[in-house]
């Protein structure tokens, strides 16, 4: 079986590659560039929203982990 997938596994790469399409933005977004008069602050909202959300679950994550740390040092979470 894992021979299967060692060749399998390029082979699928390849055609992936191979068979890709342009990407289109969906209708909504598509009007708003072409009815927007200076597209350049669109950018820069797109260009902000786009690193809040990658920013956003490291930020959680390690707020979780400060918080469980903190309290595992003070004696705070229950024995297991």
């Amino acid at each position: 079986m894992r021979v299967r997938s060692r060749r399998l596994f390029p082979l699928l790469a390849i055609t992936l590659l191979l068979c890709t399409v342009d990407v289109q933005a969906c209708p909504n977004c598509k009007e708003a560039v072409a009815e927007q008069e200076n597209s350049s602050e669109l950018k820069n909202g797109y260009y902000y929203s786009i690193l809040f959300m990658i920013g956003m679950p490291a930020t959680l994550l390690s707020v979780g982990v400060f918080t469980v740390v903190r309290a595992a040092k003070n004696g705070l979470l229950p024995e297991m």
